[in-house]
């Protein structure tokens, strides 16, 4: 099924979700645009929160999963695409591109609730603002070795 057929416009989408994310502590999604706090625990870069995820269901009055899996199969289909994009730019020192990919990456695995990896891309947007480049490839490398595990995580909330 389409978004479309489900009745959301494909344009409207990233309005709806900014505001379902920022919608302050009665909304019942875990702001996941944020690092974590001092003395709160980590997140691994695995980790998701399935607040963001129902609150997403929720956006559509969709039955659980429709919208939800189709949203998860695109960033599937598009991560591998940016990471390699972010590479070539932290190798060839474009910080200006990197920006703009990891800030794309946040939005959408935030969207998700793919919390470890908005994360870590929110780091590598830090900084290629900041023109060190040469730092970004470590954390690449870490989105790519937990695209597998956060997929799933995101795949069995939508089955259960």
């Amino acid at each position: 099924p389409s978004i479309v057929a489900n009745g959301i416009d494909p344009a409207a989408l990233p309005e709806l979700v900014r505001r379902a994310l920022a919608g302050g502590q009665d909304s019942g999604v875990a702001r996941s645009d944020r690092p974590a706090e001092p003395g709160e625990a980590p997140r691994s870069d695995a980790a998701i929160d399935a607040g963001a995820l129902q609150q997403l269901q929720g956006l559509s009055g969709e039955q659980k999963g429709d919208l939800v899996s189709e949203l998860i199969a695109m960033f599937a289909s598009n991560l591998p695409a940016t990471l390699r994009q972010l590479r070539v730019a932290a190798e060839g020192g474009g910080a200006g591109n990197a920006e703009r990919l990891a800030h794309s990456l946040k939005g959408s695995a935030a969207m998700l609730g793919a919390t470890g990896i908005a994360d870590l891309a929110r780091t590598i947007e830090g900084l290629a603002r900041d023109g060190r480049t040469d730092e970004i490839r470590p954390l690449v490398d870490r989105i790519d070795a937990q695209l597998e595990p956060t997929l799933e995580r995101l795949r069995a909330w939508v089955r259960t």
